[in-house]
């Protein structure tokens, strides 16, 4: 099933806002692929995560 985010004149609208120029026929591809990508993308979130800082933040400040 097509999810309504995953139209050819969205698509194509997110493309151009980035600058991606794609054929037809990769912009076919990428309709039909786009709510499997968006979902595979979703299930990469982790609610736990928000409790964490990032592991590459630091103080430049001499810490003795």
């Amino acid at each position: 099933m097509l999810s309504p985010c995953c139209t050819s004149d969205i698509v194509r609208a997110e493309l151009d806002a980035v600058g991606i120029a794609v054929t037809p026929e990769e912009l076919e591809l990428l309709v039909a692929a786009c709510a499997t990508m968006r979902a595979r993308a979703a299930s990469l979130y982790i609610p736990e995560a928000e409790l964490f800082e990032p592991a590459d933040v630091f103080s430049a400040r001499d810490q003795a």
